[in-house]
């Protein structure tokens, strides 16, 4: 049997409702699986956003990387970010290049947290804190007291394909450089929406 088909095999072996029992080697072989289905530039945000709140937590409160982290940390996280950071350790950040001055958006927030779930994820460590209810009912609560104030995120909509047709319909030419254009631009919606610099990078 193929050692790819093995280790599936071993992930089909719940108990009841209960997370996964995985063998090291398993766990070892999924953190491999994970980062080769993930594309290069994700695993850099990843890497990054872990980087930095490990970083803010040993400027903060001393506390070194390890896993998996307590919730009680990742709720002091949020909590810093949005505004409740001592000064004194902003600044210690702020000159690490850490952070901007500030509270951070909740959005970002939020993509630190994933970046540090999907590290747990790709690791094997459990449990997952990010996913704890009482983190998870914080951010829900975050996100209710700042709409309540008036805050509104500037997520970004996604192109349609009413939008797409119109940047089609401008690459009319049959120049080397609109059939080119076309192609990146179908391409890219086709394939499910995708970053500039992973089209860019594609190779056929």
């Amino acid at each position: 049997m193929h050692l790819l088909e093995e280790k599936m095999n071993e992930l089909q072996k719940w108990n009841g409702n209960q997370e996964l029992q995985l063998p090291q080697e398993t766990k070892e072989f999924l953190t491999t699986i994970f980062e080769q289905g993930t594309a290069p530039n994700t695993l850099k945000a990843h890497r990054r956003d872990v980087e930095k709140f490990w970083q803010w937590a040993e400027v903060s409160y001393g506390v070194t990387e390890s896993y998996p982290v307590p919730v009680e940390l990742i709720i002091q996280f949020i909590t810093d970010h949005l505004g409740g950071m001592k000064p004194g350790v902003e600044e210690k950040l702020v000159a690490l290049g850490v952070k901007k001055k500030g509270p951070h958006k909740l959005s970002t927030i939020k993509r630190r947290l994933y970046s540090l779930s999907a590290y747990h994820a790709m690791k094997g460590i459990k449990p997952n804190p990010c996913r704890d209810k009482m983190v998870m009912t914080v951010i829900q609560k975050c996100h209710v007291a700042l709409v309540n104030q008036g805050v509104t995120t500037d997520k970004k909509d996604a192109a349609t394909a009413d939008i797409i047709e119109k940047l089609v319909a401008s690459c009319d030419d049959n120049s080397i450089k609109d059939v080119r254009d076309k192609a990146l631009v179908l391409t890219g919606f086709a394939s499910g929406g995708r970053r500039r610099n992973e089209i860019v990078s594609m190779r056929f």
